[in-house]
């Protein structure tokens, strides 16, 4: 499968070798991206306490249900006294369900280290939210209790084209568009905070690899550098 792969210049050949220094605009990409490649690399970042089950399973929506009963499982174990049921509640009841929700993966690898390292830190934003809510006027930050449950995982994933929405697509296709002349003179490429959102699963046979990656960038805590250190897992 050929994949248009951001963060690896290789793959970037054969649109260059198409294009035989053409200068190309976005809206002329949208039609030949398709016509080189089968899809694009991108990656999803999360938590998991099981890895395995994303190949079986794939990436799935969120279940707002399922998370506040996990919720319920960290925080009103008896663990944290100093917290009751009813504000697990609460906090619960402040965000509202939100069933069916999207599947992100990012373009770019580099993005998604430096700039959305709280997927896999924390895992759930849902569940980091309630944690969040649980930490108001307390002294205790009780989403660092997330780190203890699972490995900050990113996957690859393959996405093909009809997987994509036509305005990913498009930005996609501008955001090539724009750094073109930086592939041709072996410049380094701009960071790519470019996402793709999927309205459905997808599955696990869309899923190359994953790792573990052990220095990310914390979001929540100022921009902070979060290590992990695990050695790096590959599908087999």
């Amino acid at each position: 499968m050929v994949l248009f792969a951001w963060n690896q210049k290789e793959s970037w050949a054969p649109l260059v070798q198409a294009l035989d220094g053409k200068r190309a605009r976005h809206r002329g990409l949208i039609n030949i991206l398709p016509t080189i490649y089968e899809g694009v690399l991108a990656y999803h970042g999360c938590r998991p306490a099981d890895v395995n089950s994303y190949y079986t399973a794939g990436l799935l929506r969120s279940n707002s249900a399922a998370l506040d009963i996990r919720a319920h499982e960290i925080f009103s174990s008896g663990e944290f006294p100093e917290i009751t049921s009813a504000q697990v509640e609460s906090a619960i009841a402040g965000l509202g369900a939100r069933d069916n929700g999207s599947i992100f993966a990012g373009l770019d690898r580099d993005h998604l280290l430096a700039h959305c390292g709280h997927y896999m830190i924390y895992g759930s934003e849902r569940l980091c939210a309630i944690a969040a809510a649980l930490g108001d006027d307390r002294t205790r930050d009780y989403r660092q209790i997330l780190k203890r449950y699972g490995k900050p995982t990113l996957f690859h994933v393959a996405l093909r084209w009809e997987q994509m929405t036509e305005s990913d697509v498009e930005a996609l296709a501008r955001i090539t568009s724009e750094n073109l002349s930086k592939i041709r003179q072996q410049k380094r490429l701009s960071i790519a905070f470019t996402a793709f959102e999927l309205y459905d699963l997808l599955p696990g046979s869309a899923i190359l690899t994953h790792e573990h990656p052990d220095r990310i960038v914390d979001p929540l805590l100022g921009m902070t550098l979060y290590e992990f250190r695990k050695e790096v897992h590959h599908a087999l």
